[in-house]
Parts: structure tokens; C-alpha cells; sequence
């Protein structure tokens, strides 16, 4: 679920929980979707910040936490959503293996 967002002069900055369980990943997956087509169709907002309850690209995460979806549900579930918004500036990381 998004966080209560902070404004700061023209950007918008929120958190996401990115510990689903695949029972509540399409309810946490609309709260996002609906608050930033909000901030998205707001003309005095220029950016917004999102920062994640664990990083989106983790080698551990999976076997350190088996009890949420992790990474496959912020990859294959909260990115393609957070990809629709212009105002949300994405930073891509690569990993090397």
C-alpha cells in the first residue's frame, strides 16, 4: 500500500509496502494506481518519489522472506503500474550476475 504522501513544493513523495502476500497483491496493487493517477493529473505536482519497503531488485530477498511475493510481485505487478505515470522519474538498475 502507498503511504500518506509528503508534499514538498512541487514533488510528491510516497512509500510502498512491498511485503504482499499474493491474497492481497491486487487490492495493494490499486491503491497506487488510483493515488498516482491523482498526482498525475495534478498540475501543481511536477515529480514524484517513490521509495519501497525493501529494494525492488534483491539476491536475497527470496531466501531470506518466503512468506510474501518479494521481488516477482514488485517487478511483474508494481512496476508495470508505476511505468504508466510520466511524473514518476524511474532510476533503472542492472544487475550483474
Amino acid at each position: 500500500m502507498i503511504s500518506t504522501p509528503y508534499r514538498w513544493h512541487t514533488v510528491k513523495l510516497s512509500g510502498l509496502n512491498t511485503n504482499i502476500t499474493a491474497q492481497y497483491g491486487t487490492t495493494e496493487a490499486n491503491w497506487p494506481d488510483n493515488k498516482l493517477k491523482e498526482t498525475e493529473n495534478d498540475s501543481s505536482i511536477d515529480f514524484i518519489c517513490l521509495f519501497f519497503h525493501h529494494p525492488p531488485f534483491s539476491e536475497l530477498w527470496k531466501e531470506i522472506n518466503n512468506s510474501d511475493a518479494g521481488t516477482v510481485y514488485v517487478n511483474n505487478v508494481l512496476f508495470p503500474i508505476i511505468k504508466k505515470y510520466t511524473k514518476v522519474q524511474q532510476i533503472n538498475l542492472q544487475l550483474k550476475k
